[in-house]
């Protein structure tokens, strides 16, 4: 049958004349190029490597606007103080203070941020290197990944669009746009100030070079070089993802979608990659590892006993409608959500919402369409932390947004792109973007704020959540650190009333009562926290210094010394211990305890101490 043609003037969109089919074959008058569905994936390589004169490019105001409200934004927040988990993962993280041999992977608990992820903990001990434990290199490495993720995400959006039929001639608009709203949200806070959660960012760009890699091999002939070597940069960039965190398990996954989606590719056609698929797969064995060697029970389990994988799908239900919320009304950020599970008829409308959002998506999937797939990769990467895999330290946090925030913000600006276009209303499109960016900027330099200072930021949590405990905890130590010991007392007796059995609250309480001179009010809330959980390290070393300040200097040794029993390492415990016995005059085993606190400040100079009465011993005794 004889093909028939149909021009296209310059600048027209190809959409407002249907996709290429079998039957006819548009030819642009701007640049001529045949586009048949035999020849399609030629098409697709064009778009992918060629700057089309149809692309139109962002004015340079909009880049400069962007880096400098982004500076505004974050640039105040570079000195404030180390908070939450980053005490855990950082300023308690020995194995930070070294490269080798281990890159890292030991020395943070198994609950904290930065364990079994070497990649994480490598980069932590490159700010170490850099400042010690100075926050200001830590969040400017974090601002700098920031910006990575936005190139990556703008070259890996622009290159997808402009493969999407009638949206490629404004692809490098609208990916502008929507990287440079992102990249001022104020959910993305979490990712950047927030510094173990530098995990969130690290993650994401490897995900997204692992995409646009993927993009790039598809784009060139089957079997060339370049293929190759970008199928290379793939799996090499999954793999590091894969030591980074678990959420890039999806990856492989991702990029079999947009194959099928994006390129349109049929199944013979993806078969036809085995071997880069598989090459894909293999980098799950990575993250395999990692978890056998270093496993995360204390936090990930589907057998914890507080929460099962029914209630934490529940509470995800009601998380994910919120983090939407946030995406187009970020107001009532939390750095600390406390979460109890729902009935099923409370979840009832969420489920109903996101079964409908899925709907959707799977639809525009099978339909191959942009929007589906942007949708479909929304929901796969939230996956990992917001299905029914119970993350009991953290249920619903933030920074899990980080990247699929990208993708919803897609979804919506792309939907308002084609229909102010469609209306005529296309020049309303920068007054638009412009608002929205200058009012993210506000709402991000205001979220920064209380990344400032531990008070700020814990009371704006305790005003938001109120039945918080872990909240009132942590304002509470972080009055009792600024030595407002009244004010932290209250706040660990307001924790208790909200949780009675909570072996942390009981610790701090009796660290405060202990600091006031209340020994006995001390002891018995430290012997509390260790009969609520046996193995509470620091309530014994805690419980050992209280002891000794009430001259029972056997009862605090032997306090020290099931502090021991349960972690050997112990600093605080050897270093007190090899203290205690030194006093006694049992130098040798005082020299056994502080060589094993070798990490403690004071170690060296109490063994000095040791080896000059051993000496002057070793002369009286010839």
């Amino acid at each position: 049958m004889k093909q028939k043609r149909a021009k296209l003037e310059p600048g027209e969109d190809i959409a407002q004349r249907g996709f290429c089919n079998k039957n006819v074959i548009f030819q642009v008058s701007t640049e001529p190029a045949e586009c048949s569905y035999k020849n399609r994936n030629l098409i697709f390589a064009k778009l992918m490597t060629s700057n089309s004169r149809t692309n139109t490019s962002l004015p340079v105001f909009w880049w400069w606007g962007i880096l400098g409200l982004g500076l505004i934004a974050y640039i105040g927040s570079l000195n404030g103080p180390f908070i939450f988990d980053d005490r855990g993962g950082i300023l308690n993280n020995p194995s930070i203070r070294s490269f080798f041999p281990t890159l890292g992977m030991f020395g943070s608990g198994a609950d904290q941020t930065p364990y079994g992820r070497p990649i994480i903990e490598f980069s932590l001990a490159v700010n170490y290197a850099i400042s010690g434990l100075q926050p200001w290199s830590y969040r400017l490495l974090n601002i700098l990944l920031h910006l990575a993720v936005a190139g990556a995400l703008f070259e890996f959006f622009r290159s997808a669009l402009s493969a999407c039929g009638w949206v490629r001639d404004q692809a490098v608009t609208i990916s502008g746009i929507v990287v440079g709203l992102w990249f001022l949200h104020p959910l993305q806070t979490e990712s950047v100030t927030y510094i173990v959660q530098r995990a969130e960012a690290l993650v994401s760009l490897f995900y997204i070079l692992t995409l646009l890699a993927a993009l790039r091999a598809f784009a060139a002939e089957t079997g060339s070089s370049t293929a190759i070597y970008w199928q290379k940069f793939a799996v090499g960039a999954c793999a590091l993802g894969m030591a980074t965190k678990e959420t890039m398990v999806t990856a492989p996954v991702a990029v079999l979608l947009s194959d099928l989606i994006l390129q349109r590719s049929s199944l013979s056609a993806v078969l036809a990659r085995w071997r880069f698929y598989l090459a894909l797969a293999a980098t799950w064995l990575v993250l395999a590892v990692l978890m056998f060697l270093f496993p995360r029970s204390q936090s990930v389990s589907f057998h914890l006993a507080n929460i099962g994988p029914l209630q934490y799908f529940l509470i995800q239900s009601q998380a994910i409608i919120t983090y939407l919320r946030l995406v187009f009304w970020p107001s009532g950020q939390s750095l600390d959500y406390w979460c109890t599970p729902p009935s099923l008829i409370q979840a009832a409308p969420y489920l109903a919402l996101l079964t409908a959002l899925f709907a959707l998506a799977v639809v525009g999937a099978i339909r191959r369409a942009w929007w589906g797939w942007s949708l479909l990769l929304f929901f796969l990467v939230l996956a990992p932390t917001s299905t029914v895999v119970p993350i009991i330290t953290s249920p619903m946090a933030e920074h899990r947004m980080y990247l699929p925030s990208a993708f919803i913000l897609m979804t919506t600006f792309g939907g308002i792109w084609i229909g102010l276009n469609q209306l005529g209303l296309r020049k309303f499109v920068w007054p638009l973007a412009i608002s929205c960016a200058l009012a993210l900027s506000v709402t991000t330099f205001e979220r920064n704020l209380l990344y400032r200072s531990d008070i700020a930021m814990w009371t704006d949590v305790v005003g938001k959540h109120p039945e918080n405990p872990r909240a009132r905890l942590n304002l509470g130590t972080s009055r009792f650190r600024a030595g407002q010991l009244p004010e932290a007392k209250e706040e660990f007796h307001q924790a208790l009333r909200l949780l009675p059995d909570f072996p942390e609250a009981q610790y701090n309480l009796g660290t405060a009562l202990g600091k006031q001179g209340d020994i006995g009010g001390a002891r018995a809330a430290l012997a509390e926290a260790i009969r609520l959980r046996p193995s509470y390290v620091d309530a014994y070393v805690n419980l050992g210094n209280v002891e000794v300040l009430a001259g029972r200097r056997s009862e605090g040794m032997n306090a020290y010394r099931s502090a021991l029993k349960y972690d050997p390492e112990q600093q605080d415990a050897n270093f007190n211990l090899a203290v205690q016995l030194f006093e006694e005059g049992n130098y040798v085993a005082a020299r056994d305890y502080a060589r094993a606190a070798r990490h403690h400040v004071g170690a060296q100079e109490l063994l000095r101490a040791i080896e000059s009465h051993t000496s002057a011993s070793r002369s009286f005794w010839p």
